[in-house]
């Protein structure tokens, strides 16, 4: 006879285990005084105050980096298309030329 079929798998968990998140300013328990309290808030305004400042340099500094690479980029394309006018205005000067030289052969026949 076949094998018995293999149990089924274990149902999944009812719900998802829970995402921990920083614990807000105001849920912080208070201290053993009020003036303790007061010192461990104004340290996590400190620190948070620190970390915004870090955050705002940073994003200065990939603004100017994107800016300047953006800045490179015209500047790259612009010099190309002076080369492109250049080299367009140069053969059109060398097509008049050898036009107006057929011209003076044609007229001098």
């Amino acid at each position: 006879p076949p094998p018995p079929p293999p149990p089924p798998p274990p149902p999944p968990p009812p719900y998802a285990p829970p995402v921990p998140t920083p614990t807000p300013v105001y849920m912080i328990p208070p201290a053993a005084s009020a003036a303790t309290h007061e010192e461990s808030i104004r340290d996590l305004l400190v620190r948070e105050t620190d970390y915004l400042r870090q955050v705002e340099q940073k994003l200065v500094a990939d603004v100017e980096q994107r800016v300047q690479g953006q800045r490179e980029e015209l500047r790259r394309k612009e010099e190309q298309m002076e080369r492109e006018y250049e080299e367009r205005r140069k053969r059109l000067e060398e097509e008049m030329a050898s036009m107006r030289t057929e011209i003076r052969k044609e007229l001098a026949s």
